[in-house]
């Protein structure tokens, strides 16, 4: 009984210390009525002091979450989230070393989504339009300089919900929202480009700059398609919120009536868990 009773005062004591070392490393404040704004979680007793690095979370006075984001050495990296007030995500950004490097979602009150652009350090080059409900249309942008674009394609729903393939022209990027680390990500990509028989002459995915030039092809996985599909797969390096850009060449089969030669630009985010 004795040796029972100096093995839980034993645990509890060890308990303590480690609660208290986890404690050590939080900072709040709080409003008027003691509910708190911030919470900050620091990974050691240095970046407390100087908040260099930290993960922050502000609290609307509901006790809701108005967003959360996270510093490196005193810039924003990785997901910066905010929050509707009562408590729905409002947009999902991704920064590296405080720029918008990524995929940026805006979401409405209820949910839905109502805008995707891509970034490229900083470089705002394409959007996804608002969902158009009379239509059952997405539109797709792409920005030329800062307020001039370019529709440069459109996904039509049927009224059942199923993609119009003979009067939609742009792509789908189709992958998992989430996996697990080490794991393979693979993303399926479709054409369609109204009812012109063609295929994937060619796609290439690796890390372009905002021109979309390849530099070094060493770095680069070059794909081919003999029609409108391929499947792009291969392992994340890091933890958080990832994405994939691919460029993709379209051309007609050969002897189409129709004529088409053109690229595409793909890009999908996900979740490394």
């Amino acid at each position: 009984m004795k040796v029972n009773r100096l093995l839980v005062v034993c645990f509890t004591t060890i308990f303590l210390f480690l609660f208290s070392c986890k404690s050590s490393y939080e900072k709040y404040t709080y409003y008027d009525n003691g509910s708190i704004h911030e919470k900050f979680v620091f990974p050691t007793k240095e970046d407390k002091k100087t908040m260099k690095n930290y993960e922050g979370t502000l609290f609307y006075p509901n006790g809701n979450i108005k967003y959360r984001i996270r510093k490196k050495n005193g810039l924003t990296q990785g997901e910066y989230i905010t929050y509707y007030e009562q408590g729905t995500i409002r947009t999902i950004t991704m920064y590296d070393k405080d720029t918008i490097h990524g995929v940026h979602k805006g979401f409405s009150d209820s949910g839905e989504l109502v805008e995707e652009s891509l970034y490229l350090k900083g470089e705002h080059l394409f959007k996804m339009e608002a969902y158009n409900a009379n239509s059952h249309s997405v539109n797709f942008y792409y920005f030329i300089e800062d307020n001039a674009k370019d529709e440069i394609g459109r996904i039509i729903y049927k009224s059942s919900g199923e993609l119009d393939t003979l009067n939609s022209f742009y792509y789908l990027a189709e992958g998992p929202d989430t996996i697990s680390f080490n794991e393979k990500y693979c993303l399926h990509v479709s054409i369609y480009t109204f009812d012109i028989k063609n295929y994937i002459k060619e796609a290439v995915f690796g890390e372009f700059d905002k021109t979309f030039e390849i530099r070094d092809s060493t770095d680069f996985a070059f794909l081919n398609s003999e029609n409108n599909h391929l499947t792009f797969c291969f392992k994340p390096s890091k933890k958080g919120r990832n994405f994939v850009v691919g460029k993709i060449h379209v051309q007609n089969l050969p002897f189409s009536k129709e004529e088409l030669d053109r690229d595409f630009i793909v890009f999908k985010d996900f979740f490394v868990r």
